[in-house]
């Protein structure tokens, strides 16, 4: 009997010795980190979780588990086995707990060790306000609009009112409805940036919540005289300040007296309601689809599309057909000078322009 006691104590002292010892001084990772707590304020509903480990005796970090321990609700964790995470889902108030869990690769059994950390959620304290569409807008034209919309964080409210204002700007624009959520703008006269507020304001009791948002609005010049030549086509585009217009297209098409004119690939809606000498609707009667034509007048600054109110209308096609017609059975050389010249007069006609 006495030697099977000490025979027994033996191998329990061997075992502790080998395996007792080891895990006494190694039995955490040394060194494990879940991050610095957050807060975070509503809308706002996502995190960065960063965590770190590092183990003992030169071991290696083997597997790192993100986990939620508590909270108002459940939250998505994107990649819990990483050390570090993106949280999603935070989208009510409170605080939420999170832990982390790493291992190494110590045998025979790893060792592990968890750290944690809390996100502290606060409630949306103003109402969200957002503005969208803004248009910017190139001189002569001097209008557009503002399109706004908000939300309230506080279940059973609604938005009260709402209210631009003009914050900057090189003149005072005209805000035609202040206080509906969209509005028009006119008076928008000189060029520059324009900075539009709006405000909102909820039914919250007893204290209602406010937000705001900004945009800007740009006015662009109008170039003095931007003159564009393609040489290959000869096609050309003048637009002056004063909103007249020169151009020179292919005609695509003829409606009720619009035409449709095409300048390297913008297409131009010509009215033809207003036309002066050389371009009677009996002149308009002989034009061909793929006909070269001239054009000149104003720029109709209110139409959705390129809007031209012309004043008079060449075909130039018609032209060149009509002079070749009157030099034939002439000599070669003659019709080459008759060309010419008829050239040299169209380019006096588009410096004149």
């Amino acid at each position: 009997m006495k030697n099977f006691l000490i025979g027994s104590m033996l191998v329990f002292s061997f075992i502790f010795g080998v395996f007792g010892i080891a895990n006494i001084s190694n039995a955490q990772i040394s060194t494990i980190s879940a991050g610095t707590s957050q807060t975070i304020t509503l809308p706002t509903s996502s995190v960065i979780l960063s965590g770190s480990a590092v183990p003992s005796n030169g071991n290696l970090v083997t597997s790192y588990d993100w986990v939620q321990t508590s909270g108002p609700k459940m939250s998505t964790i994107t990649t819990p086995t990483f050390a570090s995470t993106i949280v999603t889902g935070l989208t009510m108030a409170g605080t939420y707990v999170f832990t982390l869990t790493a291992k190494d690769n110590t045998t025979p059994v790893a060792l592990m060790q968890s750290a944690t950390v809390s996100v502290v959620v606060l409630p949306n304290t103003s109402v969200n306000v957002t503005i969208s569409n803004t248009q910017d807008i190139k001189l002569p034209t001097t209008v557009s609009s503002l399109t706004g919309a908000a939300t309230t964080p506080t279940i059973g409210s609604a938005i009260a009112s709402y209210n631009w204002t003009q914050v900057s700007g090189p003149v005072n624009a005209v805000i035609a409805t202040p206080f509906a959520s969209s509005t028009a703008l006119s008076g928008l006269t000189t060029a520059g940036e324009y900075v539009f507020k709006l405000t909102a304001t909820d039914t919250t009791t007893p204290n209602p919540l406010s937000g705001s948002a900004m945009t800007t609005i740009k006015v662009k010049s109008q170039d003095s005289s931007s003159i564009h030549t393609n040489k290959k086509f000869k096609s050309k585009l003048e637009i002056n300040g004063n909103g007249s217009a020169n151009l020179v297209g292919e005609l695509t098409a003829i409606s009720d007296g619009m035409l449709s004119v095409k300048v390297w690939g913008i297409m131009f809606s010509v009215k033809t309601s207003n036309l002066g000498y050389a371009g009677s609707p009996a002149n308009i009667s002989r034009y061909m689809i793929g006909d070269t034509i001239r054009v000149n007048g104003s720029i109709d600054p209110t139409a959705t599309t390129p809007t031209i109110t012309a004043r008079s209308i060449q075909n130039l096609s018609f032209q060149s057909n009509k002079m070749m017609k009157e030099n034939k059975g002439k000599g070669k050389d003659k019709m080459k000078d008759n060309w010419n010249d008829n050239k040299q007069d169209d380019d006096h006609d588009d410096d004149k322009n």
